[in-house]
């Protein structure tokens, strides 16, 4: 099963950093980068997938220095204009992401406190760390695997 995106469709936005540091629960303490972490470290690991497209030169080369670890998901996110938004995924991409990210229904922000936030208080505490990264990059790749059982990829 694959996602296709209409033409004349609204794109879907996943998400933007606007809308968590302008938010009641972040905390005006924080630093607004800190509002970047949870949906950055999906966003790398979209690349890490080769699941974003590489739109542009500047995104290429973003993407590039993410795999490079000369930036971070955050970093990542925040160079491709603060949003994730689904034209800028692939099909693939697109299909796991609305099962597994959109953050009212997916299971990723389950898995992101569970690992990370645990006793932080809040989930914009957790720090932009490559360590953090690998540790939710191998949920991420379990349940992108699971999920595959059920999404065999479409050959034609």
């Amino acid at each position: 099963m694959t996602t296709k995106i209409s033409v004349n469709e609204e794109p879907f936005v996943y998400d933007k950093a606007k809308y968590h540091y302008g938010a009641d629960d972040f905390p005006s303490s924080f630093p607004i980068s800190q509002a970047y972490v949870h949906t950055g470290v999906f966003v790398g690991w979209l690349a890490d997938m080769n699941f974003l497209h590489e739109s542009s030169p500047d995104v290429s080369n973003a993407i590039a220095q993410f795999k490079r670890r000369e930036l971070t998901g955050p970093q990542l996110y925040e160079r491709l204009g603060d949003c994730l938004i689904d034209y800028m995924v692939t099909a693939r991409g697109n299909s796991f992401a609305r099962d597994y990210f959109e953050l009212s229904t997916g299971r990723f922000i389950e898995d992101y406190r569970e690992l990370l936030v645990k006793d932080l208080g809040s989930e914009y505490a957790v720090k932009d760390t490559w360590q953090n990264y690998d540790l939710i990059k191998s949920r991420i790749d379990e349940r992108y695997a699971a999920w595959t059982l059920s999404h065999p990829i479409d050959k034609t």
